[in-house]
Formats: C-alpha cells, structure tokens, sequence
C-alpha cells in the first residue's frame, strides 16, 4: 500500500488521472483511502498535488443508476 501512495503522490504532479472500480463485494476500504478525498495523500514528505485517483463501488453506482432510470421511467408517464 504505502508504494502505491507513494507512486500516486508523485504522479499527482502529471497530467493523469487514475479510476478504480471496485466489483463485487470485497472490503474496498483501501481503495477509499487512495481516493483521498477528504485527507490528501502524503508520502516521503511530500503531499499530492492534486487528486487523480477516483473510486467507484460497481454495486453502488449500478444501484444509483437503477435508482436514476426508475425515476425518470415514471415520470416519463
């Protein structure tokens, strides 16, 4: 994990952006920590410049999408 911080903190800097989509229903709770949104990454002393790494749970965003076309299909009629 911590080479990964590592190699995202000094890739933060590039013009890259890295999404992670987890599948299934595994413990994705390192992947939230990737994420980085609410603590930025720091390693070797250095923090991310920016945050370029998103992460998805398939399950939840299938759920929302479901959520999303059920609402427009009744209100469509």
């Amino acid at each position: 994990m911590q080479s990964t911080i590592r190699e995202i903190v000094h890739a933060s800097g590039l013009p890259l952006s890295i999404v992670i989509v987890g599948v299934g229903s595994a413990d994705f709770t390192k992947m939230d920590i990737l994420d980085a949104d609410d603590n930025p990454l720091r390693s070797g002393g250095r923090t991310m410049q920016r945050d370029i790494v998103q992460f998805g749970n398939q399950t939840f965003i299938l759920m929302l999408y479901n959520l999303f076309l059920s609402c427009f299909v009744v209100s469509a009629f």
